[in-house]
């Protein structure tokens, strides 16, 4: 496999969370070193990732950790945990620890592609009997992000997203209130492939991407 002279084209599953985190890097990478290279970016729902890359309907996929079988291999590329973003100048929030009961006295931005339903921060909310007042729900964290800058209200992100989706507007990251679980984001694809130099070639370029963009992020904190 020749990646400077291949016009091969990949397609990748992922939630638009980690296309903001995955592709800037992945193309400007593609563009300068393989530019006859396309990449396809599409959504698949969780239950369908397995039967997914079997049957080649897409070359890899990025989502949280899952259970899988033996057909799927996978490699975990973030380790994160949850943070809340607020306004600069937030009226509430100084610059020390976010206290839980400010959290919860505020109005929040929800982000979940379904209608209805917990996000991770209300099942630990839920674990100590507590509720939160969800004042918009959307369905993308830019736009919540967005909001956030232009009121008042709260949103609780992924960190490691969050330093990524915040760079262009005046916010300010804090701990979440509570010990929440830990967020893996895993890169999966077809176990028959674990050895094929096309396969193989596009998930290093998909970890060297988040790499460097995590170390961006970081370095811009």
């Amino acid at each position: 496999f020749d990646p400077a002279r291949s016009d091969r084209v990949f397609t990748i599953g992922m939630r638009d969370i980690l296309e903001s985190l995955t592709l800037p890097g992945l193309m400007a990478h593609i563009r300068q070193h393989a530019p006859g290279i396309s990449v396809n970016s599409i959504q698949v729902e969780r239950h369908d990732i397995a039967d997914a890359l079997r049957q080649g309907r897409v070359d890899a996929a990025v989502d949280i950790a899952l259970p899988v079988s033996a057909e799927v291999s996978h490699t975990r590329l973030v380790l994160d945990k949850l943070v809340v973003v607020a306004r600069a100048g937030h009226p509430v929030i100084g610059k020390g620890p976010l206290r839980l009961d400010t959290y919860l006295e505020a109005s929040h931005v929800q982000v979940s592609a379904r209608r209805q339903g917990l996000g991770l921060e209300d099942y630990e909310l839920s674990r100590q009997g507590l509720r939160r007042h969800i004042g918009l729900r959307c369905r993308h964290y830019f736009a919540g992000c967005r909001v956030v800058s232009q009121t008042d209200m709260l949103l609780t992100m992924p960190e490691q997203y969050a330093r990524v989706a915040n760079q262009h507007f005046d916010n300010t990251l804090h701990s979440f209130p509570l010990s929440a679980a830990q967020l893996d984001a895993h890169l999966y694809w077809n176990a028959a492939l674990d050895d094929d130099p096309t396969n193989r070639w596009f998930r290093q370029q998909v970890i060297e991407a988040v790499r460097q963009e995590l170390a961006a992020a970081q370095t811009s904190a």
